[in-house]
């Protein structure tokens, strides 16, 4: 009897296992959902399963006496309603029932085991409705009630208590064992069925995070610390650099790279992601048609089936770069404009600030000599009142281009230094250097020929000018003393008749200087 019970609990082993390749292999078509196995798609292929595992667990069964036969097809229907849900559990049935039926015709044995096998699935189906699964006392309860089931059946059909006892006896001896080994596969091959959904769904996460970024992604295999070929690129890495998906696997990473940047090599990108540094870079790429594309590049060193690959991410900077030029240049624009004069475009007195402390501070390093030199246009109001603010200026203005040429010749510059005063700051310049140069100023601006009906000097307008100069062996001078000094000799030169320049002497006294150009 022992021999048959063996054959039925090895069918129905060998049906669990092959319920959870049936599981696997629509989990890799993609044609399961995630879940108990009862709400999967293979509920109709489990039932045909175990409806051919329950054909043959009828003809291999134990022909006891009177036609009555035992075996292991009630534990068959309650596991194709565990493993397969209520549609499993239904089909299985009327497999075992059609099979009993053909095999033993319509009498009182065949009649009763059809009706243990129907209670037998509504038990089975109504217990995976209300408990869950994959609880060993689920399962446990299972065996049970089919075991009271098949227990009352064989208690109706067999002629005599002895028989029925010794029939349980080999039915729980080897039901029992087959229930739990069924319980644990099952808990395995679920677990390792859990494990390979998870895989197959972070597998499948993660690839359309690839495929999906907006940044440039690409992976490239590495052999003897040189990059060889992209394994693999998404879609924003081929549509920036202008190629297919299929052609851009064809090329190595150096194919994608400026020549200018390769020559940088040793310092950048190759060399750091290869030693495994992660570290961000400013590249440029080569695109299909040849034009450049700048991207911020970081990249990973990862081991992918024993063999070293590298995974960068670049992102395309062109037009943060072209709007951090835009405004370093608007920034520019506006420091030209914070030191320049809105009237006359030279330096105004910011300007001179700035440039007069820088000057000075290099004549204090070098020991060369500074000179400074004020000018005033000669009765400008008079100008202003004569030919009105147009003309004025109109005259203010060709005055400023004429002086920022002059002080850029000598190495200098010129600045407005208020309403019609100028200021030229030479470096490196001494008092023969200044009045020379003063002495081109005024030349340069008789040769403009202004006319200048109001003046009391001239026909055409002109400049006063005050030179100051700091000599590297005097003592104790200061900057602003410099400028003080360059004011007194203007005022000098003023009040001497105007239209001159006049050099401050220190041997005059800080109220004298000396005029040396009528």
């Amino acid at each position: 009897m022992i021999q048959p019970f063996i054959s039925n609990a090895s069918i129905l082993l060998l049906c669990v296992f092959g319920h959870y390749l049936l599981i696997l292999r629509a989990q890799r078509e993609g044609q399961v959902r995630q879940g108990p196995a009862g709400d999967s798609v293979c509920s109709v292929t489990t039932g045909i399963l175990f409806g051919t595992a329950g054909v043959l667990l009828v003809v291999s069964s134990v022909l006891l006496e009177g036609g009555v036969r035992l075996d292991l097809r009630n534990i068959g229907i309650l596991l194709a309603a565990l493993l397969g849900g209520p549609k499993a559990a239904l089909i299985a049935t009327g497999f075992i029932a059609a099979a009993r039926l053909t095999q033993g015709g319509f009498y009182l044995a065949s009649v009763v085991g059809l009706l243990s096998a129907l209670a037998t699935m509504l038990a089975s189906i109504l217990l995976v409705r209300r408990l869950p699964v994959y609880r060993l006392t689920t399962w446990l309860s299972g065996y049970i009630i089919s075991y009271l089931i098949i227990f009352a059946t064989y208690a109706i059909v067999l002629p005599s208590d002895g028989l029925l006892l010794r029939s349980m006896t080999y039915y729980v001896v080897v039901s029992l064992p087959v229930i739990g080994l069924c319980y644990l596969l099952h808990s395995q091959l679920a677990r390792v069925n859990e494990l390979y959904a998870e895989a197959q769904y972070n597998g499948e996460k993660y690839r359309q995070l690839f495929y999906s970024a907006h940044d440039l992604v690409y992976l490239f295999t590495v052999e003897d610390g040189q990059p060889q070929r992209i394994l693999d690129a998404n879609t924003a890495a081929a549509q920036a650099l202008g190629y297919e998906r299929d052609e851009l696997l064809a090329l190595s990473p150096k194919d994608m790279y400026d020549p200018a940047f390769l020559a940088l090599e040793r310092d950048t990108e190759n060399s750091c992601l290869l030693k495994g540094e992660q570290r961000m870079f400013e590249w440029s790429l080569v695109r299909k048609d040849g034009s450049f594309i700048l991207v911020e590049i970081s990249g990973r060193m990862l081991r992918l089936s024993g063999q070293l690959v590298c995974l960068a991410v670049a992102r395309d900077i062109s037009l943060r770069k072209e709007s951090e030029k835009a405004l370093l240049e608007a920034n520019q624009k506006l420091e030209r404009l914070s030191v320049s004069d809105g009237l006359t475009g030279i330096y105004n007195r910011r300007g001179m600030d700035l440039y007069y402390r820088m000057f000075w501070d290099r004549t204090l390093d070098t020991g060369a000599p500074l000179a400074v030199l004020l000018m005033d246009i000669d009765y400008f109001k008079a100008y202003n009142d004569t030919y009105g603010h147009l003309a004025g200026d109109h005259c203010l203005k060709r005055i400023a281009m004429t002086l920022e040429a002059q002080a850029a010749a000598a190495g200098g510059i010129a600045c407005r230094y208020g309403g019609e005063e100028f200021a030229v700051v030479l470096p490196e310049a001494d008092s023969l250097k200044a009045l020379d140069i003063a002495g081109s100023i005024r030349d340069a601006i008789n040769g403009l020929a202004l006319l200048h009906a109001g003046s009391a000097v001239s026909s055409c307008v002109t400049l006063s000018i005050g030179i100051a100069i700091h000599s590297p062996h005097e003592a104790g001078s200061i900057r602003e003393e410099l400028l003080q000094r360059a004011d007194q000799a203007l005022y000098m030169a003023k009040h001497g008749g105007r239209n001159r320049a006049t050099l401050w002497e220190s041997s005059q006294g800080d109220a004298e200087a000396e005029d040396l150009i009528g």
